[in-house]
């Protein structure tokens, strides 16, 4: 392992250490030209932080260019900043998530992160970018608690943005390079006392700093020069490098005698005397066919120190290239290829080789371990669509607009086609004729360019701006213009009509022939559907996102109003919204709206009939609100886990243990035997460690280690209404519900005392911020480093905006893990349905390898069970039904004969008509609780009468139901609650229910999904009844399919097996096939699930139907 310094572009040294990266220089040179003018401190209007939500993307990874990264000194985490206005976290040895924290939002650039910095310990991060330039007409730097990953406090008023940020190895001093000739400046990371600043920059904006171990500060600038300050920051040196290219990365070599310095605009690396910065060698032109390499990094691949150069240096197939050079040999190799976009970042690794970020966006690992042991690479993509130049290749649509195929690969190339009419997401082009778009005649100059011309007539952009696609309107006067940052109206003489702000590059524009609609596609990944009007110019009725990796997808309404992927989407799209200017922002993701805005009925009408649709969406927002108005009554309940305890310590009980009404603070754990809980920070494993730590560096509390023998723990947790109510509390494992919590009473505690005269007083405003939450100290940084004192009620933000909440519930809840990586989630409901949540990993290792390993238990024989309920006789007159029991006892049937090659036990219980009354039905259910297992299977098949209640939820109607008000039905929450108390891990709920009312089965099916993370196949779809009969048969359609599925057909080949996953498949597109062979009209069949959750049906043993 190579020993020496942390350097602006990787980490080399002492085992104490950071390895930095950074952002990718043409997008620094772009990016500055739109905010230099404001770079000095112009103040913005705005007075304070935007109230409006802004749109995330979750997907695992970045979504926009990564422009910088850091590794931590024993290489177990990896911070990297991004253009997407968030820092992530990640395992430094396997690559896997960590988590991630948002920045303060704010339209366009700001929130853009440009560099990111560790402490030395790890548990802090500092980003910067344009950040706060906004709302304070000036910036501020962000510093990030990284075990709680949440923003902790921030330094603003700074002269211009921050273009790079370094600590020193030792902690105590970190510096920050700041763009338009604001220089440098230097801070005590204690004190937050500034130490030194050099301002001589003129206009220059600085590219990169690196420290050497000894504390010697090298920074290189755009206007050429590189200078090199002493430990107590007196200026050693400033020379001109300015060769063929501009210096821009910088590294000290491991005994910090040499400075190797990476140019743009040339494939060029330089070595210096680092004590001097005189004149030295100029390596070889490296490997490559194109392109420049201005990052550099010293490292050690394979136990030798080489020098690793990247950017876009690129082969003669435009692979982008990694390139060492071994010093000793005097010879520059490849190390590997990183995709075809722009090395954005690169660092050391501890383990040797190094980690770099692209422009993509993607992040890897490369080149670690020694020649003898290797270690894999790791490579993560954005996986999302890329658009650019998708003109070229597949984007068209049908005439009315139903029919959508686009290219997700740039080029246009890999086509999806989206089915507006159906709701359904395929890969592979349409199939049918498509119309492209037409460009407009006259227009120059455009593509890719900042000054396009309709004839002699300019039409002018924003500074800066570049116009990336064009098409005629179908009328043959008006055109569209897709630009950077916004999307363009205009007429035949070049008028601009109207324009609007996109949150991404418009790359390509497609208006529908026979439709006032343009669909646009976004360099966010996003398809958009913009309202074409004479009178109100361009209004934004819906989007599209897709994630081809996971064949997820989620489409939405300006309103909030959302439809997903059977396989889920969504999580994958959610609302930021700002809480203080030196706090995170609160994400609220659709999967915790659900129950108000997952109405798919509502979203697809509104791509493809602007006019006909308003007046739905209209009735739904008078009903419900938007997305503003529901969630600016109130947050949600916030959730934090307290304590991970024994099972065999806690109450055994099947439901929620209340412990205490005001939790006291939890205990670290474990420090004697009257004390057997532990709280996360005594759990948090050190990324890419197996053994739990105690007060170890760089732990993140997100990932919490057991014990081997710990599969069955009780989690304690306090949750706090924030204002707006408490009504439920779900707990969920591996994405299923393994317990809810119901009917809470409001409680609402007097406001808190007024501060003693004695207070400790905050911060001056200009020169440092604590977050809300942190307690504030009279120096910048010490707040944040100094252990966290409780708040003080008078400094928090958002108390005036709400209620004073009492104090929090804790609960206990016992649940059993498998072994290896347990995802939990905890969520509490508040009143209005939105729903808050604390998420995390409990990792139960495998036993120690050095111990014998004890004699295998027997296996546990395989069981299934199936709860059959069908009910025809309803008292009241006209609600019976003719074929409900039969469709129950048709499916019991058919189980019990085809699981008999698949399970060695077959219980099956059936309820019919009177049978079926509530109190039996949950009695059968509660009784499933105590006799199931966790390695069970679980089917229930309810046929019968279905309804929706005045609050959206579903309610399967039982005997007395029209006629007994207090026997209305076994309603969602009831059976969400009763189902996440039995044990078996494996479940599919099948509702062949009839429905007199309107309501979307699509909505009861997503919500029963998403609360339940069970299997879901339900009978029929938005206010369709499901078929009575089918005729030459004694069942339903649904219940007919769901038999042929059972029996044979659903098998993917001959000698497999049904599973749930492709039962639910093959009925979802069989229901409406047979309804249509036996003229019974449109009905179809609605499925929620995914194939991490598979389990098996039935054994085939004939070759299925094609």
């Amino acid at each position: 392992m190579q020993r020496g310094s942390q350097t602006a572009s990787g980490r080399l040294g002492e085992g104490k250490t950071l390895g930095q990266g950074r952002m990718r220089w043409v997008a620094l040179t772009l990016l500055f030209l739109s905010f230099l003018a404001t770079a000095h401190g112009a103040r913005c209007q705005e007075s304070g932080l935007p109230d409006q939500p802004f749109l995330r993307f979750e997907t695992g990874m970045h979504t926009a260019p990564v422009t910088d990264l850091a590794v931590g000194a024993a290489g177990t985490l990896i911070a990297t900043a991004s253009l997407d206005k968030s820092l992530r976290l990640w395992d430094g040895q396997s690559g896997r998530l960590l988590g991630g924290v948002p920045v303060p939002q704010g339209d366009g650039l700001e929130g853009s992160l440009y560099t990111v910095s560790l402490s030395p310990d790890g548990s802090k991060a500092l980003v910067a970018g344009y950040t706060a330039q906004s709302w304070d007409g000036s910036p501020s730097l962000y510093l990030i608690d990284v075990k709680a990953q949440k923003l902790q406090f921030r330094i603003k008023g700074l002269p211009a943005v921050v273009t790079s940020l370094r600590h020193r190895s030792d902690g105590k001093v970190f510096a920050a390079g700041f763009a338009a000739g604001a220089g440098i400046r230097v801070w005590d990371a204690l004190t937050g006392r500034t130490l030194a600043e050099d301002k001589a920059f003129q206009d220059a904006t600085v590219s990169s700093l690196a420290f050497a171990a000894d504390g010697r500060l090298a920074v290189s600038s755009s206007d050429g020069f590189v200078r090199l300050y002493a430990a107590d920051f007196r200026l050693l040196a400033r020379v001109s490098v300015r060769k063929t290219g501009t210096p821009f990365g910088l590294a000290f070599s491991p005994d910090g005698r040499t400075l190797a310095i990476g140019y743009r605009s040339a494939a060029l690396v330089d070595l210096r005397d680092g004590l001097t910065l005189a004149a030295g060698t100029i390596l070889s032109v490296p490997p490559g066919e194109t392109g420049e390499t201005p990052l550099v990094t010293w490292t050690t691949v394979a136990g030798e120190s080489v020098l690793v150069a990247g950017g876009t240096r690129a082969d003669t197939d435009q692979r982008t290239l990694l390139l060492a050079y071994a010093p000793q040999k005097r010879k520059w190799s490849v190390l590997g290829t990183v995709g075809h976009d722009t090395v954005t970042a690169l660092a050391p690794h501890p383990d040797g080789g190094v980690v770099y970020g692209t422009a993509d966006p993607s992040w890897g690992m490369m080149g670690r371990g020694t020649a003898e042991a290797p270690l894999p690479a790791i490579h993560h993509e954005a996986g999302i669509a890329d658009f650019r130049d998708v003109a070229s290749g597949f984007f068209a649509v049908t005439p009315e607009g139903t029919l959508l195929e686009v290219g997700i690969a740039k080029g246009g190339q890999t086509p999806w086609t989206i089915d507006l009419s159906r709701g359904l997401v395929r890969p592979g082009p349409a199939g049918q004729e498509t119309v492209r778009a037409t460009a407009s005649p006259g227009l120059a100059d455009w593509r890719n360019g900042r000054a396009p011309l309709l004839g002699k007539i300019p039409l002018v952009l924003e500074p800066a701006e570049t116009a990336r696609s064009q098409a005629l309107l179908p009328d043959g006067k008006r055109f569209i213009l897709g630009a950077e940052f916004s999307l363009r109206l205009y007429d035949e003489t070049g008028r601009l009509l109207d324009r609007l702000i996109t949150p991404a590059p418009v790359w390509g524009v497609l208006p529908v022939p026979n439709l006032p609609l343009v669909v646009a596609a976004l360099g966010d990944g996003t398809l958009r559907w913009y309202h074409v009007t004479l009178e109100n110019g361009l209004r934004e009725q819906g989007a599209f996102f897709l994630h081809p990796a996971s064949n997820r997808w989620v489409a939405w309404t300006p309103e909030g109003f959302f439809a997903h992927s059977d396989s889920g989407g969504q999580t994958m799209v959610g609302y930021l919204f700002n809480v203080a200017k030196a706090q995170s922002p609160t994400l609220v993701d659709f999967a915790q709206m659900y129950r108000l805005f997952h109405k798919p009925g509502l979203v697809w009408p509104a791509l493809i009939d602007p006019i006909g649709a308003r007046r739905g969406l209209d009735l739904a927002l008078a009903q419900i609100g938007d997305i503003r108005s529901v969630l600016g009554m109130a947050p949600p309940p916030s959730v934090a886990l307290a304590q991970v305890c024994p099972k065999e310590n806690t109450p055994v009980t099947r439901g929620f243990h209340v412990i205490e009404t005001t939790p006291p603070p939890p205990s670290v754990g474990g420090s004697d035997e009257t004390d057997p809980c532990f709280a996360p920070a005594a759990l948090a494993r050190q990324a890419g460690s197996s053994d739990a730590i105690h007060g170890k560096d760089a732990a993140v509390l997100s990932v919490m280690t057991l014990a081997s023998t710990q599969k069955e723990v009780a989690l304690r947790f306090d949750v706090e209404d924030r204002g707006g109510g408490l009504e439920l509390v779900d707990v969920l494992v591996n994405g299923l519900n393994v317990g809810r919590k119901r009917a809470f009473e409001k409680r609402v505690a007097a406001p808190p005392s007024p501060p003693s005269a004695s207070a400790p007083s905050a911060a001056p405003p200009s020169v440092a911020e604590p977050s809300a939450a942190s307690s504030p100290k009279t120096t910048a940084i010490a707040a944040a480093i100094a252990p966290a004192q409780p708040a003080d009620p008078a400094q928090t933000a958002d108390t005036e905006d709400f209620p004073f909440p009492a104090p929090p519930l804790r609960f206990e809840r016992a649940v059993t893990l498998n072994e290896g990586i347990n995802r939990v989630e905890i969520r509490a409901y508040g009143q209005n349905g939105v729903y808050g949540r604390t998420a995390f990993d409990l990792v139960v290792p495998p036993p120690p390898l050095e111990k014998a390993p004890p004699s295998p238990a027997p296996a546990p024989h395989s069981r299934l069970v199936v709860l059959a309920v069908g009910i025809n006789d309803y008292a009241g007159a006209s609600n019976d039904l003719q074929y409900a029991v039969a469709d129950a006892r048709t499916f019991a049937t058919t189980v019990r004969r085809q699981a008999l090659g698949v399970y060695e036990e077959i219980r099956v219980i059936e309820l019919y008509d009177a049978q079926a009354e509530r109190p039996a039905l949950e009695a059968h259910l509660a009784q499933l609780a105590d006799e199931t297992r966790p390695e069970d299977s679980l089917l229930l098949y309810f046929s019968g009468h279905g309804e929706v209640d005045e609050q959206g939820l579903y309610r399967f109607l039982t005997p007395l139901a029209y006629t007994t008000p207090e026997e209305r039905g076994l309603d969602a929450n009831r059976l969400v609650e009763l189902l996440g108390d039995i044990p078996a891990q494996r479940k599919m709920l099948f509702l062949d229910t009839c429905h007199s009312g309107a309501f979307d089965i699509e909505e009861v099916s997503g919500n029963l999904f998403n609360e339940t993370g069970q299997f879901i196949l339900s009978a029929a779809e938005a206010s369709e009844t499901a078929a009575d009969v089918l005729p030459g048969t004694q069942n339903g359609v649904f219940a007919v399919a769901v038999m042929q599925g059972l029996e044979r057909d659903a098998a993917l080949r001959s000698g497999t097996t049904v599973s749930a996953l492709t039962l639910g498949e093959w009925v979802r597109l069989r229901v409406p096939v047979l309804a249509q062979e036996r003229r019974l009209g449109a009905q179809h069949a609605v499925f929620k699930g995914n194939n991490t959750m598979a389990f098996p049906l039935t054994h085939i043993l004939e070759e299925p139907q094609p």
